[in-house]
C-alpha cells in the first residue's frame, strides 16, 4: 500500500479573514517555511517565531499564508483573521506560557485562534 503525505495547502489554516486583501501583506521571508507557520519579524523580514530570541523574533506577528523560500517575497496574514489552531505550525519545544504569549500577540493584531 502506498501512503501519500500531503503538505500544508496555502491558506488552509484560515477560518475567515477581512474583505479583499486587508488581512494580508507581502513580506520578505528569512527562512524556508510552510503555510500556517506562526511568524515573527526581526526588522529585516519575517521568520518563524522564536520565543528564545531577543531581537523581535520572539513576538508573534502573523501567520504565513503560502509556502516561502528564504529571501523571497511571500504573503502573510497579519491582521483581522480567524485561524484554526490545529493547522498552525509552532516552534518545536514551545512552552505553554510562551505559546500563551504568542496567542496574545496575535490577538493584539486581531488574529483569533479557534
Amino acid at each position: 500500500m502506498t501512503v501519500i503525505h500531503e503538505t500544508a495547502h496555502n491558506g488552509a489554516f484560515l477560518v475567515s479573514e477581512g474583505n479583499g486583501t486587508i488581512s494580508r501583506e507581502t513580506i520578505t521571508a528569512l527562512a524556508d517555511m510552510l503555510p500556517g507557520t506562526v511568524l515573527a519579524s526581526n526588522g529585516a523580514g519575517f521568520l518563524p517565531l522564536d520565543p528564545e530570541a531577543d531581537d523581535g523574533s520572539e513576538i508573534a506577528a502573523g501567520v504565513l499564508f503560502g509556502h516561502a523560500t528564504e529571501g523571497d517575497q511571500a504573503v502573510a496574514v497579519v491582521r483581522l483573521a480567524e485561524v484554526r489552531g490545529s493547522d498552525l505550525i509552532w516552534p518545536e519545544g514551545i512552552t505553554g506560557p510562551e505559546k500563551a504569549q504568542a496567542v496574545a500577540d496575535l490577538g493584539a493584531l486581531s488574529i483569533v485562534i479557534r
